[in-house]
C-alpha cells in the first residue's frame, strides 16, 4: 500500500489526460498517441510474471483482515482441482 505520495506520483510536466477508468479505456480504444506515454511508464507492473506472482504474494501473506482465509481457500481449490484431476 502506498503510504507516501512521493511513490504515487509521476510527473511528465504534462495534464494527465485521465479521468476515470471508462474515458481511459475509451481513449485507449481510439488508441491515442498520448497514452503512450502512460503504457511505457507503467508496462513493467502489467506482465504476468510480474503481476501474478505479487498479487498471490501479497494475499498469501495474509497480513490484512480481508485476505484472512486466502490461503486455506488456494489448498482447496489446489485439493479440489489439481489432485482431485490427477487422481481421475
Amino acid at each position: 500500500m502506498v503510504t507516501n505520495r512521493i511513490y504515487s506520483e509521476f510527473n511528465s510536466g504534462k495534464k494527465f489526460m485521465g479521468g476515470t477508468p471508462q474515458q481511459m479505456l475509451e481513449i485507449a480504444k481510439r488508441k491515442d498517441k498520448k497514452l503512450q506515454l502512460y503504457a511505457d511508464r507503467f508496462q513493467y507492473f502489467f506482465r504476468p510474471e510480474f503481476m501474478i506472482k505479487r498479487m498471490f504474494e501479497n494475499l498469501n501473506a495474509e497480513n490484512k483482515p480481508n485476505y484472512i482465509g486466502y490461503r486455506k481457500a488456494c489448498e482447496d481449490i489446489f485439493d479440489n482441482q489439481y489432485v482431485g484431476e490427477r487422481a481421475k
